[in-house]
């Protein structure tokens, strides 16, 4: 709790102030309880706007006269009476008329109505402020980053509706110097001494007294985002531990708590969250509510529009239930976590064989993923392992799968059969695996459709790895909204429907239909081919503004080293209006590039009659070591518009868009009944490293998931120069539902340069021809890149959640934080005797190896807090130092002080290698 001193004794606060908040100097005597001002009877019920959310706001559904859609107030105030909220969190930064609304709208209306508002702000880093209008986004308006002028603008708004008790500013600690967040209170308090401001402060901060110590006095408590043990919005259990651990540090100093709970899509998480989370959460917040421990819970993201459910929500294969293994986003799992879903079954004893087919879909990583260690796929019979894979599969594809339990079954009338997703060795994948459409052949499984809720037994062995049985009602905005309301009211949750939606699945964000630009696989894009979907729009020559807005996504994650060879661009009469790299998009629904939100294109529009709208995938000019085409889906869905008419804005028909498609990037309008389905047999080639004038071989997988052995043969598209030893190599026979391994001799020409060369397998079967591809990487005696280069490729392992900051060199820095990694992988070939490792690295760095990418040592460590890169420099080490004789060596660079956010930063790596 902030306190506040009138001037009568101005010495004793001076003397309060250094010894209390020595940056506080402006705080005057008479104390007065900001708690009391901002916290109603029973504690804070709020609802707030997030971010990328969809249907927390309520927007007018035609624009006013100066052409933006404001916020809908009396629709608004409607649904926070019936939720029995009462306090809204009004965010500031979706459109510019978001102060306007407030100021002459809904702050009046919510006074009338007894509802208090806490106004929301974003830091620096959350605003997109540019003086192209095109290119300019979300940002708290009219004021943007003039944090002190806010502060002066809400406390006068505050005095004039009474009702305005509080304001925050989103995760500003790492942007905003304390010196300037003490002169925003001296302004606002010369105003309003009781108007609350408060700050977002996740998990690690909340716990950590440094943090409190550096804002000490200029602020009255904390908004805590609550996210489990780990990140996810499944488990609320952690609630009460979490909030037990932040008051240690928050109630010695007088500072409030209100818990943010995820309610809406929350795109940093696996899956969002349902109307059971939503209750439990709110149940497990109330006994802090009711002794005023903590001041409050706001409902972020709520889906207060009550919009239909997204066809994107529902994951299932058929019908609208599913099962859910998923290791939490950001979370490290240690070797042997696992979750797990099991029941009891009845075997027939008369069958001759048994068998279980079911389907499983990789959310997030899939076969853009080169590690050779991963999450494991498991089927157990009465606790014993009978089938078993860590190949990832293809993002956003459903893989079917045969496993044969014949010698497992035999003999037995009943056993328990458990599905598993289990970690062999410390990961930090973001990833979310769904399996479904169970078949058993030779006994009987309850639900193996997951339709509804019971017959499996849900299970996990730490917080890291989490199962759950999902149906597509457990994500309707109606579900959710009743479960607030029921659990505002105190009343206990009924759980909804587990019966089929009217939605069936598939990969539109609403409806069924969405735009769909693709690159086919293992081909080659020439530069400035394109395929384009495009429509001519009629221009509302009375609209002030002319605006675009959109969804896009990806069913895969992006594909390491294929940046820079497609780009997709939106544009009016052919002028581009926003650009983004084809590889660059996640496989969540996301409204344009995060900050920009809706696009307005009056520049473009104005003074014409028509104009055409254009969706363009382009090939871009490329290094040849990005090799082949991976298979690029990028998707358009829900377009929306002001000032300008046009036909089938949902891609549900195509009426009024001209398709266009070249070689191989297509356009077409996606109507499918489910997610894409992948063929029954799996190709998959490793990775290699040779020298010029050698033999290679390539590894290949074959996954065989029919149900009869498989057998077929290997052959190879080479460079020019190249060739392979048999042209043709058999494979098999690979079982049903087996695997099996073989290699193809790959002959190096002499003359060969060190570099990127790529191999695409051809295996030729009874079940037809599938392709793979293999890089061959050719190295000198020296192996040096800046991440961030076509040169950095090869040799990423695993990104595993680091990003790219800053420029260097050639390229740009990695940098890992928290629980995330970057791990390097060098195979390197036979010759090689000896040698040295630099790594020019900086920040709070921790670099570990290892010669099976399970078993780590660590090699060099930072033990101060430098975040400045003062540190950045070259470590060497001895090659023999860091890696086993003729085993492979992994380079994995962590956070070692991972609090704090400012982990290992890596400039450039080199190996110099001597052959013997």
């Amino acid at each position: 709790m902030r306190t506040i001193y009138a001037p009568l004794t101005l010495l004793m606060a001076l003397v309060l102030a250094a010894v209390s908040t020595p940056l506080a100097t402006a705080r005057t005597e008479t104390p007065v309880n900001v708690d009391a001002a901002i916290r109603p009877a029973g504690g804070m019920k709020a609802v707030q706007t997030g971010g990328n959310t969809v249907g927390d706001v309520i927007r007018e559904t035609r624009p006013r006269a100066d052409g933006y859609r404001h916020i809908d107030t009396p629709a608004t105030i409607d649904v926070l009476k019936r939720l029995g909220v009462n306090t809204y969190v009004y965010l500031i930064w979706n459109s510019p008329t978001d102060w306007d609304d407030l100021v002459h709208e809904f702050a009046p209306a919510a006074e009338r109505a007894g509802i208090r508002l806490w106004l929301y702000l974003v830091p620096p880093s959350e605003c997109q402020d540019s003086p192209i209008r095109h290119e300019n986004g979300r940002c708290s308006r009219p004021f943007t980053n003039d944090y002190v002028r806010w502060a002066k603008e809400i406390a006068t708004l505050s005095k004039a509706h009474p009702n305005v008790v509080a304001w925050a500013l989103d995760d500003f600690f790492s942007q905003l110097p304390p010196e300037e967040v003490q002169e925003m209170q001296r302004v606002q308090d010369a105003i309003n001494p009781r108007l609350g401001f408060y700050t977002t402060v996740y998990y690690h901060d909340a716990i950590n007294g440094a943090f409190y110590d550096r804002y000490e006095g200029l602020i009255d408590g904390i908004i805590y985002p609550y996210t489990g043990a780990n990140s996810n919005t499944e488990d609320a259990s952690h609630v009460g531990p979490n909030l037990e651990a932040i008051l240690a540090q928050t109630e010695p100093r007088g500072l409030g708590v209100v818990l943010l709970a995820y309610t809406g899509r929350f795109l940093s998480a696996v899956t969002p969250p349902t109307d059971r989370y939503i209750a439990d959460v709110i149940a497990e917040t109330q006994p802090y509510l009711d002794s005023g421990r903590v001041h409050g819970i706001t409902l972020y993201g709520l889906p207060i529009a009550d919009e239909r459910p997204l066809t994107a929500l529902n994951r299932a294969r058929s019908g609208t239930g599913w099962l859910s293994l998923s290791p939490a986003i950001f979370a490290r799992t240690e070797p042997g976590d696992f979750a797990q879903a099991e029941q009891r079954i009845r075997i027939d004893p008369r069958a001759k064989s048994y068998g279980l087919e079911f389907s499983d879909l990789d959310i997030y990583y899939d076969q853009n993923s080169t590690s050779k260690q991963y999450h494991h796929r498991q089927i157990l019979v009465d606790g014993e392992v009978v089938w078993e894979s860590n190949e990832p599969g293809a993002g956003g594809t459903w893989h079917r799968h045969y496993v044969d339990l014949t010698d497992a079954l035999r003999g037995k009338r009943s056993a328990t059969l458990a599905i598993r997703l289990v970690d062999k060795t410390s990961l930090s994948l973001w990833t979310g695996v769904i399996v479904d459409d169970l078949v058993a052949k030779g006994f009987q499984l309850t639900n193996p459709g997951f339709e509804e809720r019971g017959g499996w037994t849900l299970s996990k062995n730490s917080d890291s790895v989490l199962p759950g049985l999902f149906h597509f009602a457990d994500f309707a905005p109606s579900n959710a909204l009743e479960a607030a309301r029921a659990a505002f009211a105190g009343k206990p949750h009924e759980q909804s429907s587990a019966g089929p939606a009217d939605h069936a699945a598939g990969d539109a964000m609403e409806g069924q239909g969405r735009l769909r630009l693709a690159v086919q696989p293992f081909t080659t894009t020439l530069a400035g081919a394109s395929a384009t979907a495009s429509q001519v729009l009629t221009v509302d020559p009375d609209s002030p503004r002319y605006e675009i807005d959109f969804f896009q996504t990806s069913p895969h994650t992006p594909y390491p080293g294929f940046d820079g060879a497609h780009q997709v661009t939106v544009r009016i009469d052919g002028k581009p209006v926003w650009t983004r790299d084809a590889n660059w998009q996640y496989p969540f629904w996301e409204n344009g590039n995060g900050l920009q939100g809706p696009i307005d294109v009056t520049d473009f529009v104005a003074g014409k009659q028509r104009v055409t709208l254009t969706f363009e995938l382009r090939g871009l000019a490329r290094s040849p070591a990005v090799g082949p085409n991976r298979a690029v889906d990028f998707g358009f869905d829900r377009l929306q518009t002001v000032g300008l008419a046009g036909r089938d804005f949902g891609f549900e028909t195509g009426r009024g868009w001209r398709l266009t498609s070249e070689g191989p990037l297509t356009a077409e309008i996606h109507r499918p009944s489910r997610r894409a389905e992948a063929g029954r047999v799996v190709v998959k080639a490793g990775q290699v490293v040779g020298r010029p004038g050698t033999t290679v071989a390539v590894p290949v997988t074959v996954t065989n998931d029919t149900a009869a052995p498989l057998t077929g043969s290997l052959t190879a598209s080479l460079p020019d120069g190249w060739s392979t030893s048999p042209a043709e190599q058999p494979f098999g026979p690979v079982p049903a539902g087996g695997t099996a391994r073989a290699t193809t001799s790959v002959v190096v020409p002499a003359d060969a340069a060190p570099g990127s060369y790529w191999v695409v397998l051809d295996a030729d079967s009874s079940a037809g021809t599938v392709k793979a591809a293999s890089r061959v990487q050719l190295v000198g005696d020296t192996i040096v890149f800046t991440p961030g280069t076509d040169a950095e490729g090869p040799w990423l392992s695993e990104p595993d959640g680091s990003q790219l900051d800053g420029e260097i060199f050639d390229g740009r820095g990695r940098f890992a934080d928290a629980t995330t990694s970057f791990t390097y992988l060098f195979d390197l070939p036979p010759d090689v005797a000896s040698g040295t490792l630099t790594l020019h690295i900086g920040n709070q760095y921790l670099v570990r190896v290892s010669a099976d990418g399970e078993t780590w040592r660590e090699i060099l460590r930072e033990p101060r807090e430098i975040r400045d890169l003062s540190n950045l420099a070259d470590h060497s080490f001895d090659l023999d130092a860091v890696r086993e004789p003729g085993k492979p060596l992994y380079v994995r660079v962590e956070d070692s002080k991972t609090d704090d956010g400012w982990g290992g930063w890596l400039g450039r790596l080199r190996l110099d290698l001597q052959s013997s």
